[in-house]
C-alpha cells in the first residue's frame, strides 16, 4: 500500500461516540492476543513433548532435538513480548 493511499484511509469508530478506539486498532489487539495465546499454547505444547520423550530416556532423537530448536524459538518470542512490555514475567 502506497503512503499516499495509507492517508486516504478514512478511520472508523467502533460503537458509539464514547468508545474513541478505532475499529483497526481493536481488531490489531484481538489479532495480538490470539497470536500471543498461540505462542504461549504452543511452548506449553512443546515442553510437554520434551518431558515425555525425556521420561522415556529419548533425548538423542532427532523429535527431541526439533522439539528443542522450537522451544528455543518460541521461548525468544516470547522474550521479546516481555522485553516490549507486551507480556509480564
Amino acid at each position: 500500500m502506497k503512503k499516499e493511499e495509507k492517508l486516504k484511509i478514512k478511520i472508523s469508530l467502533a460503537g458509539d461516540e464514547e468508545n474513541w478506539l478505532p475499529k483497526f486498532l481493536i481488531k490489531k489487539e484481538e489479532k495480538f492476543e490470539k497470536m500471543l495465546q498461540s505462542t504461549l499454547d504452543e511452548y506449553s505444547i512443546t515442553v510437554n513433548k520434551m518431558e515425555k520423550l525425556k521420561a522415556e530416556n529419548k533425548t538423542k532423537t532427532v523429535t527431541y532435538k526439533q522439539l528443542m530448536a522450537t522451544k528455543l524459538t518460541l521461548q525468544n518470542i516470547i522474550s521479546r513480548y516481555e522485553i516490549y512490555g507486551l507480556l509480564e514475567k
